[in-house]
């Protein structure tokens, strides 16, 4: 028997660490939020992340990321661009 989730794309918008293990904040199908741990996702770099190795940019990387969340930031911001 499978996950009712499984191959269902979530969207993820926050890291947060419950006893320790990372876990990624996810909206589910029925727009409620919950809780994945890192490890029983399939998202690129996750065996990396749940190793509790992280990210490592390099100051291109740095500025693309700033540029992301600068305008997710701006779209989620009441009055904000959607």
């Amino acid at each position: 028997m499978t996950h009712p989730l499984y191959g269902c794309r979530l969207r993820a918008y926050a890291l947060r660490h419950v006893g320790g293990v990372p876990h990624l904040k996810v909206e589910l199908p029925d727009g409620l939020p919950g809780l994945v741990a890192v490890g029983a996702a399939d998202v690129p770099g996750s065996e990396q992340a749940a190793a509790g190795t992280g990210l490592v940019l390099d100051g291109a990387g740095l500025r693309r990321l700033y540029a992301v969340v600068m305008r997710r930031q701006e779209r989620d911001t009441p009055g904000g661009r959607r």
